[in-house]
C-alpha cells in the first residue's frame, strides 16, 4: 500500500485514512515511529493490540511545506516520505507521496 496526497499548495494541510487489518489468527501489537516534524507529517492512532481479524485505523495528516534549496532556481516540488510500523516480527513501510505547489507557481497558472 501507499498513500498518494496528490497535488496540495504551500501551506495547507490534508488528510487520509489507512485501514490496517489483522490477517493473523493471534492478535497483534505495532508501533509507529513518528515522522521527523520537519517532514510535516502526523500519524494519528489509538495504541494497543489488534484482534485476529479485526482492523484498526491510521490517520495520516500532511501539511504541505514547500521546500526551497538554495542552490536550485526552481524549488522542489515533490514530497516523499516512507512511515515505519514495527509489528512483533517485522517492519513495514508505508510510502507517502504528494506534490507540493508552491503559492508562486499557483498564482503563475491561475494568471494563465
Amino acid at each position: 500500500s501507499s498513500v498518494d496526497f496528490g497535488s496540495l499548495r504551500d501551506g495547507t494541510s490534508s488528510s487520509r485514512t489507512v485501514i490496517m487489518k489483522n490477517v493473523g489468527v493471534d492478535r497483534a501489537r505495532f508501533l509507529v515511529k513518528p515522522p521527523p516534524p520537519a517532514t510535516g507529517l502526523r500519524v494519528l492512532y489509538s495504541p494497543g493490540p489488534v484482534a485476529a481479524g479485526l482492523h484498526t485505523e491510521l490517520h495520516i495528516q500532511l501539511f504541505a511545506m514547500h521546500d526551497v534549496q538554495l542552490d536550485e532556481a526552481e524549488p522542489k516540488t515533490y514530497f516523499s516520505h516512507d512511515i515505519v510500523i514495527h509489528t512483533e516480527t517485522e517492519s513495514l513501510y508505508l510510502p507517502v507521496t504528494a506534490n507540493i505547489l508552491s503559492t508562486h507557481n499557483h498564482i503563475t497558472k491561475e494568471l494563465t
